[in-house]
């Protein structure tokens, strides 16, 4: 009787896990546009077998100016919520991908469950802790499937 409550405990436990992560994959993005036609654009993919891939993107529209885009690759871990993204500086830096975001932490933010409210409240991504200034405080949001 024993085993058969520890082994439920465990699947219940091992199956909720997955459940929270399952939530979190996905692809997170922002985007601006101006009426100078400037675009700024972050990308962030979060894929099922642990890896992400980022991109940063910036076209200003002038003459002198050249457009920017920046990436970064790696792989990820989430608990409770919060993300914890890796980068192994032998496999996943290269001429493409020059970004490292080893101790970078995001937060991924949804509308309670208990909320009662009709207002729509997507899914985001909030950056909180990073040695890449750039990303720093950047809040994405999850697209829709």
């Amino acid at each position: 009787m024993k085993i058969i409550l520890f082994l439920l405990l465990f699947s219940s436990i091992h199956f909720g896990g997955y459940g929270q992560e399952s939530e979190i994959i996905g692809t997170y993005s922002k985007r601006s546009d101006s009426i100078h036609k400037h675009v700024v654009a972050w990308t962030v993919k979060l894929k099922d077998d642990g890896s992400f891939s980022y991109n940063f993107l910036r076209h200003l529209s002038c003459d002198t100016c050249e457009e920017e885009n920046f990436s970064g690759k790696g792989s990820w871990t989430s608990e409770n919520k919060l993300i914890t993204f890796t980068t192994d500086l032998t496999k996943d830096i290269d001429s493409t991908f020059t970004m490292n975001f080893t101790n970078t932490k995001a937060r991924f933010k949804r509308k309670s469950n208990r909320s009662k409210s009709n207002k729509v409240i997507p899914d985001v991504l909030i950056f909180y802790e990073s040695p890449l200034f750039e990303i720093q405080g950047l809040k994405l949001e999850k697209e829709k499937i």
